[in-house]
């Protein structure tokens, strides 16, 4: 099977990832199940383009694709692969899932952008500097720096349930492009971590995890609460709290919290019952 260049980078069963919706949010979890799938995705076979994609600014003619195409989901044609309603491969419907994915790209001209969620860039400089046709110039990864079967470290993102994920692709040309995608995609299950001690080192980043922003940096990403635990992002400043309250069982939407098992109590981490586990 194909790798990236630093396989340290695929998360492994026990391993934690910290995820980071926002400024100073984040959510402690640890992957309790894992699987690594290669998936090749050709979108004009599937049908999420029109044909050739011509070079950026060219008028495209019948049977071919714009040179610029913004706001692309990935589906799976049932005619094609016989599976039944697949609008978008990184649409996730299980609670508590997460997919670490990595991407190459072909022909190595093809320029790639990722949104998340769906429609907001996730590269994006001060002065509103993003992408657009007349400026397909920043933020992009191609097929040079992330070849296809060879998928960079740096082509990573996260595609978690309830958040959507789209792509910018571009053909700087000369000629008349196919794009083929190499999916990298680790699946991963997660439970929330609920040991305040264990909580305060991941914030205070004396242990080792992933640390995963997601989005924009100058986004605050909803968190999809529902979907993994009914439990919230913590904020930073937990980590310099204490990992248990000297006494146990405060009212769980008490105004401050005193300790890490507080925060986790609040947060829907854990019950005033059960304390720290």
């Amino acid at each position: 099977m194909p790798s990236i260049d630093d396989l340290s980078q695929l998360l492994q069963e026990s391993d934690y990832v910290v995820l980071n919706t926002g400024t100073d949010e984040y959510v402690p979890l640890v992957v309790r199940r894992q699987s690594l799938n290669p998936l090749v995705y050709d979108p004009v076979l599937q049908g999420a383009l029109a044909g050739p994609m011509v070079q950026v600014g060219e008028v495209p003619g019948a049977g071919q694709a714009p040179g610029y195409i913004q706001n692309l989901q990935l589906p799976l044609l049932n005619t094609v692969t016989s599976i039944a309603g697949v609008t978008n491969i990184f649409t996730l419907l299980d609670e508590l899932e997460l997919y670490q994915v990595f991407w190459g790209v072909a022909p190595r001209q093809m320029r790639v952008w990722l949104q998340q969620p769906g429609g907001s860039f996730v590269a994006a400089l001060d002065q509103n500097i993003v992408p657009s046709q007349t400026y397909p110039d920043v933020g992009f990864l191609d097929g040079f720096d992330s070849p296809y079967k060879s998928p960079s470290r740096y082509s990573e993102f996260f595609s978690l349930n309830s958040i959507l994920i789209s792509f910018v692709l571009a053909n700087p040309g000369p000629w008349p492009v196919n794009p083929r995608f190499y999916f990298l995609v680790n699946r991963l299950y997660v439970d929330p971590v609920t040991d305040p001690a264990i909580v305060q080192r991941l914030l205070k980043r004396t242990m080792p995890a992933r640390y995963v922003s997601l989005g924009a940096p100058n986004v605050n990403l909803p968190w999809p609460s529902n979907n993994y635990g009914k439990i919230q992002p913590l904020g930073a400043e937990a980590g310099d709290l204490p990992p248990y309250s000297s006494s146990r069982g405060k009212p769980k939407n008490s105004a401050a919290s005193t300790s890490v098992e507080q925060a986790l109590i609040s947060a829907g981490y854990l019950t005033a019952s059960t304390g720290g586990s």
